[in-house]
């Protein structure tokens, strides 16, 4: 096996660190990430008549929506 200088050992380890705190970051901000795609999706369901009629409204909450709407399959 080869002998490497120390400082391509130090890069290598610095890459693969800096990656995992890229991914550490990543997870932490999926809440809020999440909660924007909802608020959104709410928005365009309420824009349509069969979800008017099932009583969604542009910028209803996650709770006010579970209460509102029951679980259903497509069929």
């Amino acid at each position: 096996m080869p002998v490497w200088p120390k400082n391509v050992y130090t890069f290598g380890v610095n890459l693969l660190t800096a990656a995992a705190e890229w991914k550490v970051r990543r997870r932490q901000g999926a809440p809020a990430r999440q909660e924007r795609t909802r608020a959104a999706l709410v928005d365009r369901l309420a824009a349509t008549s069969f979800w008017r009629e099932a009583g969604v409204e542009p910028g209803m909450s996650q709770a006010a929506f579970r209460r509102q709407v029951a679980p259903c399959t497509y069929e």
